[in-house]
């Protein structure tokens, strides 16, 4: 696990992977992905995009509340 500041000895290549790894164990951010998706459905046009953009967001959210089960369990 990457420890260090990209300013270290550390590329910012791996501070930002560490960064995006964290993210991906934080149901906030599936949440606030969620958010965006609905987003981008309310304003699409065509209903297939629509239901792509629900259904991610959908997703998003299920996603999230695995996190927060698992973080619940243990």
């Amino acid at each position: 696990m990457l420890t260090q500041s990209p300013r270290s000895n550390g590329s910012f290549f791996q501070y930002a992977c560490f960064q995006k790894l964290r993210r991906m164990h934080n149901s906030d951010y599936y949440r606030e992905q969620a958010v965006e998706y609905r987003k981008l459905a309310e304003a699409a046009e065509d209903p297939a995009a629509k239901k792509e953009f629900l259904e991610l967001a959908e997703a998003c959210e299920e996603a999230a509340d695995k996190i927060d089960d698992c973080r619940a369990s243990g």
